[in-house]
């Protein structure tokens, strides 16, 4: 069997200064060692960024599907 390279994620966060949901897609990696998302949205980057740094807890981010190659 191959191993997973790339997947799609949800990260959930549980603050208030965000959206609840962001989905996107990365390397399974990546993800596991902590990759939350990268928010290109001019309303809401410098938020996302200043929770992460401060707030780190309020992201649970959960592998939904890999593609194997």
């Amino acid at each position: 069997m191959s191993t997973p390279i790339y997947c799609t994620y949800l990260t959930v966060y549980t603050g208030n200064k965000l959206p609840l949901f962001y989905i996107g897609s990365s390397t399974v990696d990546k993800v596991n060692k902590g990759y939350h998302g990268s928010v290109k949205s001019k309303k809401y980057k410098q938020t996302w960024e200043e929770e992460l740094t401060n707030n780190p807890s309020r992201f649970k981010t959960i592998i939904l599907s890999v593609l194997f190659l």
